[in-house]
């Protein structure tokens, strides 16, 4: 029984494999053309703060080399727009999570969020 199953699923496979509606091509056009990233995410930013995605740095970027190893991201100097802390949560709360909420209430004196600008850059 288990080898008539393991040869059915292979069969199955194979033909899946071949079949021409799993290997058809699709155009640029029909992956939203120049308006989504390579993984579909949209390229052009938000109202709402999120960055446009440039795609500027390609596997690599100012100051990273194979010597060095581990090299901080060509944002490691920049300073934070603002930080959230326990006592102006309140003028950020449409952003928090429940989660962070609970944590600036449990540790009002150490919890704190740095927020930063968006960047989109990656590949």
């Amino acid at each position: 029984m288990k080898k008539t199953f393991m040869f059915s699923g292979g069969v199955l496979a194979a033909c899946l494999a071949t079949s021409p509606v799993l290997q058809a091509k699709a155009s640029a056009e029909d992956l939203g053309g120049d308006k989504l990233t390579c993984i579909g995410a949209l390229r052009a930013g938000t109202d709402s703060g999120v960055a446009e995605y440039t795609g500027k740095w390609f596997k690599t970027w100012d100051g990273l080399s194979a010597d060095k190893g581990y090299a901080p991201s060509p944002y490691a100097d920049e300073k934070p727009e603002f930080t959230i802390t326990a006592s102006n949560m309140g003028e950020h709360s449409e952003f928090l999570t429940e989660g962070q909420k609970a944590l600036f209430k449990k540790y009002p004196d150490k919890f704190k969020m740095n927020v930063y600008p968006s960047h989109r850059d990656f590949k």
